[in-house]
Formats: C-alpha cells, structure tokens, sequence
C-alpha cells in the first residue's frame, strides 16, 4: 500500500481492518509512515507475514480477544520503531519465524501461558525493553531471543524452559538471573556481553558485565557451553563466569563445586529459603503470610466433615487442618508449616452470643458484627 494511505482524499492514521476481511495480505502495510493505530477484528483469522514491517510511527495495535488468529508471522511488527502497545489474546499459539517484535519501543513485556512457540530474534534490539515475564510453558528460548536488549534488567522464565539458546539473552543489562530447575543446557554466548557500538558518534564503549548473581533452582548442574559467559573487548575475550556467585539448591552445592565448568564461578552459595507463613485467624479471615518480600503462600485447608452423608443429623466437627508453604522467585520453597483452627472449640467457648437457642457459626458473625460497630 505505499508509505501512506488515504482515503477520500484524507491521510489515514488509524486504522480498522473492515468486517469482511478475513486475511490481512503479505506486506499489507510495509513501509506505511504515518499510521499510528491499528485494530484487527474476529473476523481476521491469518495476518500474512511482514504485513506491518517498517511502520514507522505504529504505536499500538488491538487484537480480537475473541478471535481465531493463531500465528503472528514472520517478521510482522520488524522495525516499527514506535510500537509500545499490544495485547496477545488466547488464540494466539505461534510466534512464528523470526524478529515478530525486533526493533519495536516495548519497556515491558508479558507472554501468556497459551503461547506454544517463540521466534528467534523476537525481541532483536529492543533497547528500552526493561522487564520480560515469560508465561509461556516453552522448552527452549530460540536463538538470539533477545539480543542487544541493552535496557533488560527483569526477564521471568517458565518452569517448564530446559535449553537457553544459542545468544539468546547476549548484551542485556541483567544483574541477576534465575534459571528454573528444569533448565538442562546453556549453548554458547547465551549470556555474552560485550561492547555497543554508538551509530550517531560511531564510538565503542565498554562496560563491565552487569550479571553478578546466578540462580539455578536445578539440583542437576546443567550442561554449559564454555562461550555461554563470553565478554568481549576488541580482540580480548575471557569468560566473566569468575565474576559471578552461583546460588544452588542446598542439597546440590558439592555437585556444583565439582563440576568442571561451574567451579569457575566467584562463590558458589546455597540459596535462601523462603521465610515459613505465618498463619492467623482474626476477626473471621484466615491470612498467611511470609516476610520473604515477594513470597507467594500455597495455601492446603481440609476437614473431616467433607464428605457424602446418608443421616438426617449430621454432626460437623468444625475442625480444619491447615497447611501452608511460601515460594519465590531466586529462593527455595520454604518448610512447611502446619496448623489447627478448631472453630467447634471457639463456639463453645463463646456461647449462644445471638440468644438464638443454639451455638453456631451464626455466633461467630454476631461477635464480628459488634466489633465492626453495626
């Protein structure tokens, strides 16, 4: 369609694909220099390849929720340099090819957990992207994944990731990395870093690698290329692996310490454990919590009075079990901490509070109700 698009005479900007399109073409809007907003609507099942390469000043881009697209192609948003705003609906099971997002304005990013395949080079030079959750239950991050990503200080990995690929994080400004503990193999310069070149100045400048601390939740140490940890300053290269603390699961420092690659790193550490939820009951809310910042609780309540009956009386102990654990990102799951909330024994205690005839649970929410002052 050019580098601009008008309609009636009139510049168009922003852009509604119409109802009765169902395929957005191959290079449908290449080159296009003034469109800023795009929406796709249910109707658009397949987007072809390298359709908005190069919009220039494409700022953001709806897709349908309740749509049917499955793949973002090749190269689809490569070099639009503006484009800061985009939502992934559910549909959406294949980033395929290459550079989908490469040279885009993202400064944060989140991949849901319907995504089935990443491209390589996705988020290729995205200077000002900050921070990456990956939700995505991926096994491997493809080939150059986010490369020259110089602003990346957070990137969340899935559980399920094994192979951290060949460049894939090289020169992003990650101080700290957690690997999980289903990660296996870390190819060569997967974690480079290195020089960045100024194309207005033509100027190298050189900065010590940012990545000082290493988390790997796996009690196997995994399987390293020796370039993984590659730093580069004009024609000297070394591996900044010694610059490194390496934090392991307890169990598995010895292993670490005897691996011929892994013994390399500045100190290797057992990782913290999650600080024990503290479980309290107050004014009719059970709340758990740790002072692990950050910590998410899994919470377990069970009674004995679940079940199927046959009686007309059914007698109900009102005694639950409680158990909890905490875990966080970079810590190992905390013990887990078990307790008793026996609501049959609190009733008693209170008595018939209502002046109903009987003691219940019905008592419990009349002592709340006085305190809330109603």
């Amino acid at each position: 369609m050019g580098k601009h698009l008008y309609l009636q005479g009139q510049l168009i900007k922003e852009v509604t694909i119409p109802s009765d399109v169902t395929t957005i073409p191959v290079s449908a809007f290449q080159g296009n220099e003034d469109i800023t907003k795009v929406a796709i609507p249910a109707n658009v099942t397949t987007i072809g390849y390298q359709a908005f390469h190069k919009c220039t000043n494409l700022v953001s881009v709806s897709l349908p929720e309740d749509g049917s697209i499955e793949t973002i192609p090749h190269d689809c948003f490569f070099q639009c340099s503006k484009l800061s705003s985009i939502n992934i609906p559910a549909s959406v099971k294949t980033f395929a090819g290459q550079g989908t997002f490469a040279y885009t304005a993202f400064t944060s990013f989140e991949i849901p957990e319907t995504v089935e395949q990443l491209s390589t080079y996705m988020f290729w030079h995205c200077e000002k992207l900050k921070k990456l959750t990956i939700k995505a239950p991926v096994f491997s991050l493809p080939q150059y994944f986010c490369s020259y990503c110089y602003s990346l200080e957070n990137i969340d990995l899935p559980s399920s990731l094994a192979i951290l690929g060949y460049a894939s994080l090289e020169y992003c400004n990650l101080k700290q990395l957690t690997l999980p503990a289903s990660i296996r193999v870390i190819q060569k310069e997967a974690l480079l870093y290195g020089g960045r070149f100024d194309e207005e100045t033509r100027i190298w400048t050189f900065n010590d690698p940012p990545l000082k601390e290493l988390v790997i939740l796996s009690e196997t140490p995994p399987s390293c290329d020796s370039q993984a940890f590659l730093y580069g300053k004009l024609d000297s290269y070394y591996s900044y692996l010694k610059d490194v603390t390496l934090y392991v699961p307890s169990t598995a420092v010895r292993d670490y310490k005897a691996d011929d690659f892994w013994k390399q790193a500045k100190a290797i550490l057992p990782i913290e454990k999650c600080k024990a939820p503290t479980i309290t009951f107050k004014d009719g809310k059970l709340t758990v919590s740790s002072a692990t910042s950050g910590a998410e609780c899994i919470t377990e309540i069970t009674t004995e009075d679940i079940g199927t009956y046959s009686n007309g009386v059914i007698p109900l102990s009102m005694t639950y079990t409680v158990k909890s654990y905490a875990k966080a990102v970079g810590y190992e799951d905390s013990d887990v901490v078990t307790t008793t909330l026996d609501l049959g024994t609190m009733l008693k205690s209170i008595g018939d509070v209502n002046k109903d005839g009987t003691v219940d649970v019905a008592d419990i929410a009349t002592i709340i109700d006085i305190m809330a002052g109603k």
